[in-house]
């Protein structure tokens, strides 16, 4: 596989945040919300469908198994073990390579991944992990993102795509691509994430969240499918990014 192709495809489309920490359900803001938004939102991200509730969730572990797509499709396979931080915005990984192992510790605004032993990994590869590290942060992380002040909610309205009654927020954080949380209105979770302007075909990307697994009482996503946005259609026919969880458990 191409992994320049990921890593740039990732570097115009994946977000740099900062993440601030949120030690727990009572300290989210949700005066950033407009009015309107605030019960879908606080519904989604605390009760029992949530994608995570952050009054119980500090750490996130499992496996992860990330599938990336070179210009022509062809998918690249790499499984490692991650630990997710959703509070302060970090996410670790080990993953195995011929000859040694992999680390990678990666933020919402940079990181570093390290080879161990007779371990090689090029420049490019090492970029393209940190970018879909950042990536599975970051959908992981959902409306944290806009809470804690990463992003700013730029728009707030009720939607119909996919067949589905969808509240969008739509946020901006710097110079970076827009982005915009769909929440499913009936399952009161999150959807959906795009990344890009939505009103351009193909000028962005997709980010799909799979049926949810309930672990302890949380609702994590099973995997999470990234998409290029379609020229006719919401979603595209051409792939960035799969990853499929393992053995989650939270703490």
């Amino acid at each position: 596989m191409k992994n320049s192709s990921f890593a740039g495809v990732l570097w115009g489309l994946t977000a740099a945040f900062a993440g601030a920490s949120i030690a727990g359900c009572g300290q989210i803001n949700l005066d950033r919300l407009p009015a309107e938004s605030r019960p879908m939102v606080e519904a989604s991200l605390t009760a029992g469908e949530s994608a995570m509730r952050l009054d119980d969730v500090e750490v996130i572990e499992g496996v992860a198994v990330v599938t990336t797509y070179d210009d022509n499709q062809a998918g690249l396979v790499r499984a490692q073990r991650i630990t997710v931080y959703p509070s302060s915005g970090d996410i670790e990984a080990v993953g195995r390579l011929p000859g040694g192992t992999w680390t990678a510790d990666v933020g919402l605004r940079g990181g570093r991944v390290r080879t161990h032993d007779d371990a090689v990994l090029s420049d490019e590869q090492a970029e393209a992990i940190e970018q879909y590290l950042r990536l599975i942060l970051h959908r992981l992380r959902g409306g944290i993102n806009f809470l804690d002040g990463s992003e700013r909610i730029a728009s707030a309205t009720d939607v119909f795509v996919t067949c589905r009654s969808l509240h969008r927020i739509v946020t901006t954080c710097r110079d970076e691509l827009p982005c915009a949380y769909l929440f499913d209105k009936k399952a009161r979770r999150l959807h959906m994430v795009t990344k890009g302007d939505y009103e351009i075909p193909g000028a962005g990307t997709v980010t799909l969240y799979g049926k949810p697994c309930s672990i302890d009482g949380v609702c994590l996503p099973t995997c999470l499918e990234v998409m290029e946005m379609g020229a006719n259609s919401f979603f595209g026919s051409r792939k960035v990014l799969s990853v499929r969880f393992e053995n989650l458990r939270v703490h």
